[in-house]
């Protein structure tokens, strides 16, 4: 069998990584991961960390990005099947961020998040993706989830001295003014 004569202008454009399903996982989205990996490393050790612990705790978070990109694939599949909708969420989610970072609209969001060199659909899916993801694991492990009576009054009797609280007493007052105005006879 003949293979195919490779031009010397070949290129490829994009390598798949990982198929998943009917998805694919590709080397710009490992390579994208990879580096929001090492910057959240970095943000986490900002001054707690000696440069060799750094790029070892790099190294071995580095090592799982394939498998959490497959996890979270697989998750956000399950959550279409589930028929999850999360767009309400992400917009709140969205909003929040705009007002956390005392911005007056969500456009100057969209701007925001550009200039940081961000792609704005990019950054909506990946908020997109992780409430589903949250949702789904919500659903399918919380709802295996039991807890006997039993294991609920040891956890209890062990931890005791966390559910006492000191005696206090809340006081709450509710005023009403009747100043300039007529109050009306009771006739009693």
């Amino acid at each position: 069998m003949k293979k195919p004569a490779e031009s010397a202008n070949a290129k490829t454009v994009e390598e798949i990584i990982a198929r998943v399903n009917n998805e694919i996982i590709t080397r710009s989205e490992l390579d994208k991961a990879r580096a929001a990996t090492e910057e959240e490393a970095k943000q986490e050790c900002q001054g707690k960390c000696t440069p060799e612990q750094l790029r070892v705790d790099i190294e071995d978070r580095q090592k799982n990005t394939l498998r959490e990109l497959i996890d979270q694939s697989l998750l956000v599949q399950r959550g279409k099947d589930m028929g999850v909708n999360v767009e309400p969420d992400v917009i709140k989610k969205l909003d929040q961020l705009r007002q956390q970072n005392k911005i007056d609209s969500m456009e100057d969001l969209e701007k925001a998040v550009s200039a940081q060199g961000s792609n704005w659909e990019d950054f909506k899916n990946n908020i997109r993706n992780g409430i589903l993801t949250q949702r789904v694991i919500g659903s399918e492990v919380g709802s295996h989830i039991t807890i006997g009576k039993e294991e609920i009054a040891k956890y209890y009797n062990e931890h005791k001295k966390e559910f006492v609280r000191p005696e206090q007493v809340a006081l709450r007052e509710i005023e009403v003014s009747t100043e300039g105005r007529k109050i009306p006879s009771c006739p009693i």
